[in-house]
């Protein structure tokens, strides 16, 4: 996949429209395409789409925010 739009539809429709964290239905915009392995890069196994509300909560808990 050579964008990160494509990224995100694709993690959508894996994930059901869900966030990958909280379950819950992703907005259609402000969404969060994380790295689960900030080093593995942005591959499909290593990427995850989660809501805002959940990206910021792993962000505090990585110690970044």
């Amino acid at each position: 996949m050579s964008t990160f739009l494509g990224q995100d539809q694709l993690k959508r429709e894996q994930q059901r429209g869900l966030c990958a964290i909280c379950a819950q239905s992703l907005p259609d915009k402000y969404v969060v395409l994380d790295r689960t392995e900030a080093m593995g890069g942005y591959t499909d196994a290593n990427t995850r789409l989660i809501c805002t509300g959940c990206d910021t909560t792993v962000q505090r808990n990585r110690g970044y925010a």
